[in-house]
C-alpha cells in the first residue's frame, strides 16, 4: 500500500468512527429522552366517603397489578352487617383489570347481609 491509500484509508477510518460516535450518542440521547409513564392518583373510599388510601400508580397499569404495589390497600374495612361487592366508580362497579389512564375516586360499596330466616316448625297431621 502506498502513502495515497494508507492516508485515503485512515481519512475513512476516522471519519467511520466519527459517524459511529453520532450514531451511538443519538441512541444514548433517545434513550434518555424516553419518557416514563404519567403517575395518576387512585384514592380508595368508603361508603361514608372518607378517604381510606391514597395509590400512586403508573399509567396504564391495571388496579389489580397496584395491588401488589400497596399490599391490603384494596382490602375493603368490615361491616357489621354488611358484606363488600366492589369499588365503584360513580355509580358503576369498576373493573379491577381495566388500565389506569387519569386519577379516578373509587368507592366501597357493600351490600346489607341477608339476616337468618327462622325455622319454620313442619305440621305433622
Amino acid at each position: 500500500m502506498n502513502k495515497a491509500s494508507i492516508r485515503k484509508l485512515l481519512a475513512f477510518l476516522t471519519a467511520l468512527c466519527l459517524l459511529s460516535g453520532m450514531l451511538i450518542s443519538g441512541t444514548v440521547t433517545a434513550m434518555e429522552e424516553k419518557e416514563e409513564p404519567p403517575e395518576y392518583t387512585v384514592l380508595l373510599c368508603g361508603r361514608d366517603g372518607d378517604l381510606l388510601a391514597s395509590l400512586q400508580v403508573p399509567g396504564g397499569m391495571t388496579l389489580r397489578e397496584a395491588g401488589e404495589l400497596y399490599p391490603g390497600a384494596l382490602t375493603a374495612p368490615k361491616i357489621k352487617g354488611a358484606v363488600f361487592k366492589c369499588w365503584r366508580l360513580g355509580a358503576r362497579e369498576f373493573d379491577l383489570d381495566t388500565p389506569v389512564t387519569s386519577s379516578i375516586r373509587l368507592t366501597a360499596f357493600y351490600k346489607e347481609a341477608a339476616k337468618a330466616e327462622k325455622p319454620v316448625k313442619a305440621e305433622v297431621p
